[in-house]
């Protein structure tokens, strides 16, 4: 039975108040992106805290960009051509844009697989089964108790 995409419980402040300021900051983007691909704003935030820790300038020894490590174009160091079509790292150190394009690649991911522990698992990095998926779920837990 797939897992059921959570619906978005947030009031009009936003994210839940578990996340500190360097996730806290981020609250208008997280909302407005995860409001318009139907997630929950903690999801979205934890996807972001345990990605980069709120810092938008991060670029990964693989070549993901920005908040939420979305593999850009031109910096991708496994299998670049794969991410051909994909925005610049520079492009994606705005953090509207990658929440945004992130968050959207993650609704993609969701309608393919139908299964939000599936998403997430394809969403993070390679090789590392579900663990991925796992902890980003048990963050999203955690800030909902």
């Amino acid at each position: 039975m797939p897992t059921p995409l959570p619906s978005p419980t947030a009031s009009v402040s936003g994210i839940s108040q578990f996340w500190g300021p360097e996730i806290q900051r981020w609250d208008d983007l997280i909302l407005l992106s995860a409001e318009a691909y139907e997630f929950d704003p903690d999801l979205i935030a934890a996807i972001i805290a345990i990605e980069s820790g709120g810092n938008e300038n991060i670029v990964s020894h693989s070549g993901a960009c920005g908040l939420m490590q979305v593999m850009a174009s031109d910096t991708a160091s496994v299998e670049p051509q794969m991410f051909k079509d994909r925005p610049t790292c520079q492009e994606l150190k705005d953090p509207a844009f990658n929440v945004e394009w992130g968050t959207s690649y993650l609704a993609v991911l969701y309608r393919s697989y139908k299964d939000l522990r599936d998403a997430l698992k394809h969403y993070g990095p390679r090789n590392v089964d579900y663990y991925y998926a796992d902890l980003v779920l048990e963050l999203y837990g955690k800030s909902k108790n």
